[in-house]
């Protein structure tokens, strides 16, 4: 081989090694493979609920350790189920520059101009927990809730099967529920409602706000059942969460009235599945829960950011996996407890 070959053979094996380089390059700066610290530098702001519930508590851990996993920086920002806080959190995060701003606000009218300026700022807005309102939709890039049609449907008919299982072909129910203004519990409320009124021989006679509290459930389950006790009484109690549950139970037990189908007493149905509630299936002091268990619904959100951050598609809303939980299937309460 003359001199000219060998060059040109040189030349062509330095060109190859050149082109396998910069694509490796390439391929490394812009990967979409998870793993950790492949999104490194990417910022993720979050408004949320207070941590001092458990329930928001537990979903912002998930979060973090998803996100954090990825090498991703998240800010949180909580406040007590406060829209006028919430929308001061989401201007102090827009100022932050997010590549991605998560919001559960509590009070999906009241968030729409926060919503509207993060879009205006360019960011990059994922919804969780709860449905916004339509004027918000055109700023948000994804929408992360739960199927809260479906939950408010299995309460009521959770709470139907309970009552008729304890002997009671009719009667009174009380719901006491989070804050009125909320999505989740619009939503949830309006189906619980409308299963309900197909078993009209049940009269649903107070709706309450509890605002997702034990101690407040508890005092208005007391004055319910004052009230109508000489009216015939109540038969059924949706407690919207299960750690709003054990007010209720307390509340039936002080007031010497019997619990559960066991006993032919009080049926009480409730949601947003929490250690509390397995525990009392077990002690036949609460029929049946449903899910919105905060670490699936935390890990169905941090997806969608991910996808997000990543360039990745995927539909707009996605709606998690809802189920119910009775003393038939408790195993299946493993997704409540954390």
């Amino acid at each position: 081989m003359n001199v000219r070959s060998k060059f040109a053979m040189a030349l062509a094996a330095s060109a190859l090694l050149f082109t396998a380089a910069c694509g490796n390059s390439s391929d490394s700066s812009g990967s979409t493979a998870s793993g950790s610290g492949s999104l490194e530098g990417k910022k993720v702001g979050f408004q949320f609920c207070t941590e001092s519930n458990a329930w928001c508590a537990k979903y912002i851990d998930t979060i973090k350790e998803r996100l954090g996993a990825e090498g991703v920086e998240v800010t949180v920002l909580t406040s007590n189920f406060d829209q006028v806080e919430d929308n001061q959190h989401i201007d102090q995060l827009i100022a932050q520059k997010p590549d991605v701003l998560m919001i559960g606000p509590a009070d999906p009218n009241g968030a729409v101009p926060a919503i509207l300026r993060a879009d205006q700022a360019g960011i990059k807005v994922v919804n969780v927990v709860s449905k916004q309102v339509d004027a918000a939709q055109p700023a948000i890039d994804v929408n992360v809730i739960a199927g809260f049609t479906e939950m408010g449907t299995n309460a009521a008919s959770l709470l139907v099967e309970g009552m008729k299982k304890a002997g009671h072909d009719s009667g009174n129910v009380i719901a006491i529920t989070g804050p009125a203004s909320n999505g989740v519990v619009v939503d949830t409320l309006a189906a619980f409602e409308d299963t309900l009124a197909e078993s009209p021989e049940y009269d649903l006679v107070a709706v309450e706000d509890g605002s997702w509290d034990a101690a407040k459930t508890q005092t208005l389950t007391q004055q319910l059942l004052a009230q109508y006790a000489s009216k015939g009484g109540i038969v059924g109690i949706y407690a919207q969460a299960d750690y709003m549950a054990p007010g209720a139970i307390q509340a039936v037990k002080q007031a010497g009235l019997e619990l559960g189908v066991k006993n032919k007493g009080i049926i009480i149905t409730s949601a947003n599945c929490s250690p509390a509630g397995p525990v009392a299936i077990k002690a036949d002091e609460l029929y049946g829960t449903g899910t919105e268990g905060p670490v699936d619904e935390a890990n169905a959100a941090a997806d969608a950011v991910l996808k997000l951050l990543k360039g990745e598609d995927q539909e707009k809303d996605q709606y998690t996996e809802q189920y119910t939980v009775t003393a038939e299937n408790i195993d299946e309460a493993s997704r409540c407890e954390y």
